[in-house]
Order: structure tokens, then sequence, then C-alpha cells
């Protein structure tokens, strides 16, 4: 083998070492990515189920209240009238 051919063969196997570790290091930041996606989409769901909860309990809390001040407040508006 020539020197010339040498030195071209070095080259390309130097440059598929370069593209191969430039490949490895896109798969890592893809599943990186997907990691980062799935955690964003969980931490969005269990937000979204907090939310819903305290929604859940305001409004029972509300209904709860709600029922006490008219209770509370019948005998008050029947004593007015009377």
């Amino acid at each position: 083998m020539c020197q010339p051919c040498n030195i071209h063969l070095f080259a390309e196997t130097a440059n598929s070492q370069k593209l191969m570790l430039e490949y490895e290091k896109y798969q890592e930041l893809q599943t990186r990515n997907m990691r980062m996606q799935e955690d964003y989409e969980r931490q969005l769901a269990e937000q979204d189920e907090r939310s819903n909860r305290s929604l859940q309990e305001l409004e029972e809390h509300y209904n709860k209240c709600g029922r006490r001040t008219i209770v509370l407040s019948l005998p008050v508006v029947y004593a007015g009238m009377g």
C-alpha cells in the first residue's frame, strides 16, 4: 500500500470514529430528552390531579358552608319577619 493510501485510510477511520461518537452523543441527548418529556408529562398529570382534588374539596367545603349558612340564616329571617 502506498503512503497516500495509508493516509486516506487513516483519515477515513478517524472520520468514522468521530461520526460514531457524534451519533452516540445524539442518542444520549435523544434519551435524555425523552426522559425529560416523560417527567414533564407526569408532573403535569400529577398537578392536574391535585388541582382537581383541591377543586372537589373546595366545592364540598363550599356546599357544607352554604347549607350551614342557609340553615343558620332561616331563623334570623323568620325572627325578623315575626
